[in-house]
């Protein structure tokens, strides 16, 4: 994801220049939504596999580090 962009077309750029500045996403929060008669299921620790429609194939593993 880019948080900053210092580049635009027709513009001049320099040797050293930074171009863009790239937001580190090895690590993001996930909110979920989960059912009442679940929640007891559900607890600060727990370990998590997520997976997106965007990343068909891929899951990724999360822990549960807050609960509303």
């Amino acid at each position: 994801m880019v948080i900053d962009k210092q580049v635009y077309r027709g513009g001049r750029i320099t040797p050293g220049m930074d171009l863009y500045r790239i937001a580190d996403l090895s690590r993001v929060w996930i909110e979920g939504e989960v059912i009442e008669r679940d929640l007891p299921l559900v607890e600060i620790g727990q370990r998590a596999s997520v997976t997106f429609d965007g990343l068909p194939g891929q899951s990724f593993e999360a822990v549960v580090t807050y609960i509303l």
